[in-house]
């Protein structure tokens, strides 16, 4: 295996309905996740991000776990940030990263608007929302590595 999106992908048709994260409140079964995922990835294909950070600023949920496959599936690599980390650390992260994308869901909305880089701040359900474009996530797998850093 070269990469982890190869395990979602071989474990959503054989487990498709099952659960594949829950944190008790909500649950994302395999083939939801992967569903979730390679929008999210296309959706941030269009938005021309490649081989760069991509901060997703998520409560701990499912659909944080969907953020990151997303992330890598758009060839780039996901920085977790949590709201409960000191606002300093926060802040020097993001100035360090500069990222031109940061994922986040309504718990993180504010907060990441008030520190991150303008028009970076992009909410997961928009991704999550965009149609599949499997012609771009095959252009981005073709070119990756099994050293790509995903993390």
């Amino acid at each position: 295996m070269k990469n982890v999106l190869e395990f979602l992908e071989s474990s959503a048709p054989r487990f498709g309905g099952k659960t594949a994260f829950s944190d008790g409140e909500e649950s994302l079964s395999f083939s939801e996740l992967l569903r979730l995922s390679r929008a999210g990835g296309s959706a941030l294909i269009e938005r021309g991000l490649k081989s760069e950070p991509v901060a997703v600023f998520m409560k701990k949920a499912p659909g944080t776990i969907a953020a990151f496959f997303a992330v890598i599936y758009a060839g780039c690599y996901y920085v977790p940030l949590d709201a409960s980390m000191p606002l300093f650390r926060l802040q020097m992260i993001l100035e360090r990263l500069r990222p031109r994308a940061v994922i986040v869901d309504d718990s993180t909305r504010s907060l990441a608007a008030s520190l991150a880089p303008e028009g970076s701040v992009i909410a997961a359900q928009e991704l999550f929302s965009a149609g599949e474009n499997a012609s771009a996530l095959a252009a981005v797998r073709a070119q990756s590595i099994d050293t790509d850093p995903a993390y």
